[in-house]
């Protein structure tokens, strides 16, 4: 495991020192600093992709990519604000980017901001149906506000796409819990249990007694 860590490491910053001397010998491209700084975040190096992306920004102010790779960034520094600005300029820019409404309405749920997190959510449905995290976060969200129906249908809906996903079941039992359907609860969470979740034997422990 650590070889193949090491291995990564050595790869991101063999390509990091090539965008590097591309930057600095050929021309100073928008593309080049938002490939530079795509690298520098997965290498953890947050504010150097900041800095790359705002270099590619005022190479090109169109570059919606750009955009929105610098607001992942300012996520990963706890900088909400500046990443929910940056968000807007990327779906502003290109308004069918299905991953920028789903990262706004990420970052619109940490933020407490729920309904309007539901409404990126369901944005980023309509663009990407398949995208079954989108419909997890978006029941997330509904059971925040207490929408238990909708988050179960939506719970549902990632079960169809992901029928492994012990997660959704779990969760979909809680908001079946809160309606009082007791027996789709403990199917949901021995479903769970049956896809190797351990928090669902706990549930069921306690809850599902005999």
């Amino acid at each position: 495991m650590s070889k193949q860590l090491k291995y990564v490491n050595i790869k991101h910053l063999l390509i990091l020192m090539g965008l590097t001397i591309s930057i600095s010998i050929y021309a100073q491209t928008a593309k080049a600093y938002y490939a530079s700084g795509n690298t520098k975040y997965q290498t953890g190096d947050y504010k150097g992709c900041i800095q790359d992306n705002t270099k590619a920004i005022e190479l090109d102010s169109t570059n919606a990519t750009a955009y929105f790779s610098r607001a992942e960034a300012k996520n990963q520094l706890l900088d909400y604000t500046g990443a929910l600005l940056d968000y807007d300029k990327a779906i502003a820019l290109n308004p069918n980017y299905a991953k920028a409404y789903l990262r706004r309405g990420n970052t619109k749920t940490i933020a407490g901001n729920f309904k309007e997190a539901i409404v990126d959510y369901t944005k980023a449905i309509g663009l990407n149906p398949k995208d079954a995290s989108a419909y997890f976060d978006r029941a997330d969200a509904e059971a925040k506000v207490e929408d238990y129906k909708m988050a179960i249908l939506d719970y549902t809906k990632v079960i169809e796409l992901t029928p492994k996903d012990a997660s959704a079941y779990i969760n979909r039992g809680f908001c079946k819990e809160k309606t009082n359907d007791t027996k789709g609860t403990c199917a949901d969470w021995l479903k769970a249990k049956e896809l190797g979740s351990m928090d669902a034997n706990n549930l069921l422990n306690q809850f599902c007694k005999g």
